[in-house]
């Protein structure tokens, strides 16, 4: 992956950052501000946020609502990214989450837990049990994949294509 610390990888663990199954929101503000800072070398989480982040940046983040209801992106953390993006001086209105199938954003409740002013979009409202021709792809942009999914027809260039998400309308908080 490209950037300033290709292949670094910060880890954190706290005995009290999952209490009876629930995230807790103070061991994930201290394991995320420890992580940064000791991937950027940087002395407060600020700085940290500020080595990839700036006022008037567009900052994307992808959500992912596939496992749920236990595995997937949970609150506590999202909103802890919100406030390093915004301690990087990057505005609400300029964070975008997103996944997607808008129908899964929806039923994982994304939509009702994102904070006040942070816009959010699903690549598609359309869902194709093998993820072919849906609105909101670009049928003309795709790599190629050497798996397919397992309903597909290997031999078929179509199965084994996974199109690029065209550019989508944001949903603004107030759409929420």
């Amino acid at each position: 992956m490209p950037g300033p610390y290709r292949g670094r990888v910060a880890a954190a663990h706290h005995p009290g950052s999952i209490i009876s199954g629930q995230y807790q929101r103070e061991p994930v503000r201290a394991m995320l501000s420890k992580t940064m800072m000791e991937l950027t070398g940087a002395p407060s989480p600020q700085e940290a946020w500020r080595v990839f982040f700036e006022p008037g940046d567009v900052v994307g983040i992808k959500l992912n609502p596939v496992g749920r209801p236990h595995v997937m992106s949970s609150p506590e953390v999202v909103q802890e990214i919100v406030a390093g993006l915004e301690m990087a001086g990057v505005k609400r209105r300029d964070i975008v989450a997103y996944d997607r199938y808008r129908r899964e954003f929806l039923e994982a409740g994304f939509d009702k837990w994102l904070p006040e002013g942070v816009r959010w979009t699903a690549a598609t409202g359309k869902t194709h049990p093998l993820q072919l021709d849906m609105d909101g792809y670009d049928p003309d942009q795709y790599i190629e994949m050497s798996l397919v999914l397992p309903k597909a027809n290997p031999s078929d260039p179509h199965h084994r294509r996974r199109n690029f998400a065209q550019s989508a309308r944001c949903l603004s908080s107030s759409m929420r």
